[in-house]
């Protein structure tokens, strides 16, 4: 007997907090194969000037962020080049990072 695994319809959301893990934000729920950085400049059109005043912790989905939007700062983990590793220095910071995010993925 073939035993299938059942298909099920994933949904998601977008969540903004902060470092003391408030949440700021909640989007409505969105279909799960729709990218995440798709549903941010849905919820955040790039034309508005929504991160002025912010530091903006993402993860490496949203790779067109610094170019899309105007803000304080944005900080984006470095992605691996093809075919190559990343420095040590390069691993170091995507470990700092990942450890200030975790707190709101956690969330």
């Amino acid at each position: 007997m073939l035993l299938r695994k059942k298909k099920c319809h994933t949904l998601k959301a977008l969540i903004l907090a902060n470092q003391r893990r408030w949440i700021l934000f909640l989007s409505l729920c969105g279909v799960g194969k729709t990218h995440d950085y798709r549903m941010f400049k849905e919820e955040f059109p790039p034309t508005a000037a929504w991160f002025a005043e912010h530091e903006v912790h993402v993860d490496l989905g949203f790779q067109g962020i610094k170019k899309d939007y105007t803000g304080q700062a944005f900080s984006i983990p470095h992605k691996k080049p093809k075919q190559q590793e990343l420095t040590p220095e390069q691993k170091a910071e995507n470990k700092s990072r990942a450890s200030q995010r975790v707190k709101v993925e956690h969330k």
